[in-house]
């Protein structure tokens, strides 16, 4: 009889840990809003075109890569960065945006059009964080770096479900919103492949300069990596 990897690896874990893998990986829902679809297309046809045209961007030459790796560093596109919170479905929708304005002269489409991106595995996921839906994310943008378009290339061309590790933020009840403080490029990178509740390990203490606390203490206070 084959064994599931997954059923294996926890088998040994007792009935709890079991049930909150269950919990989890049930959680996880696929899609995207259907302000998304209706803007952008079903499967963001919009941005990467009809699937029969599309190539995984694991077969994606790396000629092609640094090419469309520049276009996009030097593109005259406004920087994503607004002095407030916005809800992520805003955020997530200047990205596409910003994408789709963004032209490959030798293809004479938007950067992204005919990649194909890879699919987020359970069976490698981390499971850290809670599955949070979209509209329920808020992004407090004055207390973190703008989101930067090169760095979600590289994550969608480079993505692994065995490295996504989830947001950090807290819960504010009167907003009834997870606030993500970091972890935000891959989380927009994780919801590009169609994952509608990215995981986030939220606080429940509901202080607004948690959002900044957090951010320095995943970003500004850390130790470098040393040689030896």
């Amino acid at each position: 009889m084959t064994t599931n990897p997954s059923q294996a690896t926890t088998a040994s874990l007792g009935t709890t840990a079991q049930q909150v893998i269950n919990t989890w990986r049930s959680s996880i829902e696929y899609g995207f809003p259907e302000e998304i679809t209706d803007a952008f297309g079903e499967d963001l046809a919009f941005i990467f075109g009809p699937k029969e045209f599309r190539i995984p961007v694991s077969q994606l030459p790396q000629e092609d890569y640094d090419r469309k790796m520049d276009i996009i560093k030097r593109a005259k596109i406004p920087a994503l960065h607004v002095n407030k919170a916005v809800d992520f479905i805003t955020a997530f929708t200047q990205v596409l945006r910003a994408f789709q304005k963004i032209i490959d002269p030798e293809t004479g489409k938007n950067v992204l059009y005919g990649l194909q991106l890879g699919a987020f595995n359970l069976d490698e996921a981390v499971m850290s964080g809670i599955p949070v839906h979209v509209r329920f994310l808020k992004l407090n943008m004055k207390a973190q770096r703008e989101i930067a378009l090169d760095r979600i290339f590289k994550l969608l061309c480079n993505f692994d479900s065995s490295l996504v590790f989830g947001a950090k933020g807290r819960f504010s009840s009167l907003e009834n919103k997870v606030y993500g403080n970091d972890g935000n490029h891959g989380t927009v990178a994780l919801v590009f492949h169609g994952v509608m509740t990215p995981p986030v390990g939220f606080s429940l203490k509901e202080l607004s300069y948690i959002d900044f606390n957090q951010f320095i203490a995943c970003n500004g206070d850390v130790l470098p990596i040393t040689d030896s």
